[in-house]
């Protein structure tokens, strides 16, 4: 028995639906302290791995951490190095501007006569550049720096999104909390909802700290509270409600 052609596209479709959400793999490639030329150390593994996609966010170290320094130039030829590399491997990358800093907190840890220009200036710098590398190269871009600040994120000792001495008890003004990886995450998704992106097979995300998910629930993994496992959750849910 022949059944009709609106049912066997509408199995196809159900069928797709299921195989996308069944081989979509999120990984946590992120290691605190990294800065761009320990991600380019570490970037045989990650291609190893095989990745389908990249969602790459680097820049707070080469910028913020007074250990870790690099200047600009340094950090927009590793950068593109990276994305070059992955390229060459058949990978699809997605940049990801980092988050916004409070500099009160961030100076007790990194003293200010350590830097020449203002952090927010400095990470404003990782934007450009990455915009600029996104047209260049091809490259997808997702603007999370853009949107904390459109949200005036941080208000120092007031907002839920970065640590603080008051909502974690950590003097701290860099790392998401739980909230702050969500809304990175959930930043993502409507960025890549309007670009038209689906993800799917082996989705990598490469980064420092932010995206290991340094003392959040599951740091290091795609599960509990890292932006890797928001993201993974909101994906996973859309695809299996389309």
């Amino acid at each position: 028995m022949k059944l009709p052609l609106f049912l066997l596209v509408t199995f196809s479709l159900l069928f797709s639906s299921a195989m996308n959400a069944q081989h979509l793999e999120f990984f946590n490639a992120g290691i605190s302290g990294n800065n761009t030329q320990d991600l380019l150390d570490r970037l045989p593994e990650v291609i190893d791995l095989g990745p389908d996609w990249v969602l790459l966010m680097v820049g707070t170290n080469d910028m913020l951490n007074s250990n870790k320094f690099v200047s600009y130039n340094d950090y927009e030829e590793n950068l593109k190095t990276i994305v070059n590399k992955l390229q060459e491997q058949g990978a699809t990358v997605i940049l990801i501007s980092p988050p916004t800093v409070d500099p009160i907190y961030l100076f007790e840890r990194h003293g200010e006569a350590n830097f020449k220009d203002k952090p927010m200036k400095k990470l404003y710098a990782v934007q450009i550049y990455m915009e600029k590398l996104s047209k260049k190269e091809g490259v997808y871009m997702v603007d999370v720096f853009k949107e904390f600040q459109n949200k005036n994120i941080p208000i120092h000792n007031e907002d839920v999104f970065l640590m603080n001495q008051k909502n974690s008890g950590k003097r701290d003004g860099v790392h998401p909390t739980a909230e702050g990886y969500q809304l990175i995450a959930e930043t993502i998704a409507v960025s890549l909802d309007k670009q038209q992106i689906e993800l799917n097979g082996k989705v990598i995300c490469f980064g420092d700290s932010i995206t290991f998910g340094m003392d959040v629930l599951g740091e290091g993994t795609v599960e509990g509270e890292t932006y890797p496992a928001f993201l993974k959750r909101i994906v996973m849910k859309k695809n299996n409600n389309d």
